[in-house]
């Protein structure tokens, strides 16, 4: 696994974290599914299977 830093307004900071804590899960958790969604959103996935 690979870590890196994202820089975000405080605002947004505190909207995800709230986020996140309605739906259980971490700010790491919710981030990392907004990505996902992204990457499946861009066709980017393989989705042979």
């Amino acid at each position: 696994m690979i870590r890196f830093l994202v820089n975000v307004p405080t605002e947004l900071h505190a909207l995800l974290r709230e986020t996140a804590e309605k739906q259980g899960q971490t700010l790491n958790g919710l981030i990392r599914q907004i990505l996902w969604d992204w990457v499946e959103r861009q066709g980017k996935l393989n989705t042979k299977g």
